[in-house]
This record gives structure tokens, sequence and C-alpha cells, in this order.
């Protein structure tokens, strides 16, 4: 329901998502990307399909956070294509 409460639940799961970002962005992505701008992407996502969530635990929410979350890296990933690049080489 409320917009309060949603925020505040999305809220909570910052450090745990900031926490995965700083494992899964490599160094040569980390240049294009931060963890807490995917972050903010990733609450951003995870409250506008609220309703498509099914758990109902804080470790289901969170585990579907963490899944919105490295899909907007994959995402990230496909587009500076980090395999064929080395982003360090950048300004």
């Amino acid at each position: 329901g409320c917009d309060q409460a949603i925020g505040e639940l999305l809220q909570s799961c910052r450090t745990y998502l900031l926490s995965v970002g700083e494992r899964e962005i490599g160094a040569n992505l980390i240049i294009k990307a931060a963890a807490s701008d995917l972050v903010q992407e990733t609450f951003i996502e995870g409250h506008k399909s609220i309703a498509s969530f099914r758990g109902r635990t804080r470790l289901e929410f969170q585990m579907w956070l963490r899944g919105i979350f490295l899909h907007k890296l994959a995402d990230v990933r496909r587009k500076f294509r980090t395999e064929a690049r080395d982003l360090t080489k950048e300004r």
C-alpha cells in the first residue's frame, strides 16, 4: 500500500544492495556505474513494480530487489561492453 511504507521498506535494503554492488561491479565498470546509482534505479523500478512482488518475508523482498539490481547491472554491462573495452583507459 502506502508510498511511505514502501519507501521505508526499500530504504531498509539499501545497505544490503550497496554491498551486492560492491561485490558485483568490476573495476572496469566502476568508472561508468556507481553502486549507489544502481541502487537508486533499483528502488525506482521496485516501487513501480511492487504489485508484482509475491513474497511474504523481508528476505524474499531483499532477494526480489537483488534480482532487479542484477538486471540493472547486466544492462549497464551490455551498454558498455566491459568485456570488449578497457574502460580504465577512458576519460
